[in-house]
């Protein structure tokens, strides 16, 4: 814990190339030692803040990624509640009555597709 506005309040550093920060929300059975995997619907790690960035990521190199979602089995690896943005994609209007639209950018190496969905229930839910 911290006061101060320019330090962390929780700092990691790895040599080994691992995780330098690793957090777990699990369910351990009664009387058992906690599982290797995570099971449970828990968050593993969480940010959150009035007006800056909850969770920040950034990759220097090249072939750095700033944050990776992922999901190992055949679920979504992101899920966006409320409005995305992007940066350097451009961006296009999807016409009426059509489903996607094209944004030609020279730092995308395709056309990147961005596709229309109707909501099924709403935000604020």
């Amino acid at each position: 814990m911290t006061t101060s506005p320019i330090n962390a309040g929780v700092f990691g550093l790895n040599f080994g190339l691992g995780p330098a920060v690793r957090g777990y929300s699990t369910e351990v059975p009664p009387g058992g030692q906690p599982p290797v995997h995570p099971i449970g619907n828990g968050i593993g790690v969480e940010g959150k803040t009035g007006g800056g960035k909850g969770v920040h990521g950034a990759a220097s190199a090249d072939a750095g990624i700033g944050i990776l979602a992922e999901h190992t089995a055949t679920g979504r690896g992101l899920a966006v509640k409320g409005r995305a943005g992007f940066s350097c994609c451009g961006s296009s209007t999807v016409a009426a009555g059509q489903d996607f639209t094209s944004v030609n950018n020279s730092a995308v190496t395709s056309p990147l597709r961005l596709m229309q969905t109707r909501a099924r229930r709403s935000c604020s839910g």
